[in-house]
């Protein structure tokens, strides 16, 4: 590595997953791992309000400043997936928000899966997530998902040399 290397400034992008284990009971085996959210959800609604965020953006909503003034950020992928999870005969939908970008907002990413999910509950309408977004408020999105469920999946950079030392090559 260069000798001037730093891992955390030198960072092209991080990908965080969030992670939502929908169903009727808890599962206390998953209780560290998962926020556990018992209504029902409408992946659809998530998703169309997920995509507003693409691209670069004032994220002011959705957080505070790690370090500066700027709540502008570069968002390259956000979009929600779906699998199954078997549990003693009954099946729980497992739900992944997955989030890259050019960097985060203190707290960015758990703001935007609680929110993104009362999007999906039905509490706000694609429509409200919109117009929160551009309002550059923090105080208009005050959901935020419990810490459990979030993971950081990789820190890219700009060498290949970078990735592959990381192992993300």
């Amino acid at each position: 590595m260069d000798p001037g290397f730093h891992p955390r400034f030198d960072a092209t992008s991080r990908v965080y997953r969030y992670q939502v284990y929908n169903a009727k009971e808890r599962n206390p085996l998953l209780e560290w791992r998962v926020w556990q959210y018992r209504g029902a959800l409408d992946m659809d609604a998530m998703n169309a309000a997920a995509s507003l965020i693409h691209g670069e953006h004032d994220f002011a909503t959705f957080g505070n400043p790690t370090q500066g003034e700027s709540t502008v950020r570069r968002v390259l992928t956000a979009r929600w997936s779906e699998g199954t999870a078997e549990d003693a005969g009954s099946v729980a939908r497992r739900l992944t928000f997955e989030v890259e970008a050019n960097g985060f907002l203190h707290h960015m990413v758990r703001v935007l899966a609680g929110v993104l999910v009362d999007v999906g509950a039905g509490r706000w309408t694609v429509e409200q997530f919109a117009e929160a977004f551009a309002a550059h408020e923090r105080g208009r999105a005050r959901t935020m998902a419990p810490p459990q469920g979030l993971t950081l999946i990789a820190v890219k950079y700009a060498s290949p040399s970078a990735n592959e030392d990381m192992g993300y090559g």
